[in-house]
């Protein structure tokens, strides 16, 4: 079974990132698209403040870094799973008050693949077609399909995919900072 591993915070309290680091926008440096990236890219510090009873998971939403912001734990569990369609980057958060650095990996998910079932979801699209909106999914039966343990999805690129297999590891080992819907359940 394939999940929707949404960059969702379960608290208000946790730190979410809204600023593009200077270095990803000045180098139009893009890991959200499911494409590997093939530019030089070095370490990518950026500043943040943490506010009173704020704290850090280990997936930080941070649209601006266009990809997946990781703690080092969240990035050994994907090592430990052997996942090779990632490209993974060095990220030092540096706390404005503190001047106290944390060590973050911004990831890249590479592969897209589109398996929703457009007959029985409830879903609004483009003139492109690509989803716009959602209010249910489903996905295709993909039990013959070679797919890979994560991946986005092609008709809706901010979405990741992940099996059961990713899922259930990140519940064993606490990961904080997703949150996990089977398709029928997503909406947007």
């Amino acid at each position: 079974m394939y999940w929707i591993m949404a960059n969702e915070r379960s608290s208000e309290n946790e730190l979410s990132i809204d600023d593009t680091p200077t270095i990803i926008e000045e180098n139009g440096w893009e890991f959200d698209l499911g494409k590997y990236v093939t530019a030089e890219v070095t370490l990518i510090s950026h500043g943040y403040r943490l506010e009173p009873k704020q704290f850090m998971t280990d997936y930080i939403v941070a649209y601006g870094f266009k990809g997946l912001l990781f703690s080092k734990q969240l990035h050994s569990v994907f090592e430990k799973l052997e996942i090779t369609n990632l490209q993974c980057y060095p990220v030092e958060l540096i706390n404005i008050d503190t001047n106290q650095k944390s060590q973050y990996v911004l990831v890249n998910v590479i592969g897209y693949f589109d398996i929703v079932d457009y007959d029985k979801s409830e879903v609004t699209l483009d003139e492109e077609g690509d989803i716009q909106f959602i209010d249910s999914l489903t996905f295709t039966d993909t039990s013959e399909m070679k797919l890979p343990p994560i991946f986005r999805l092609s008709s809706f690129l901010p979405l990741v995919i992940v099996n059961d297999e990713i899922k259930q590891a990140f519940e064993e080992n606490n990961i904080t900072g997703f949150k996990f819907y089977k398709p029928e359940d997503f909406y947007l």
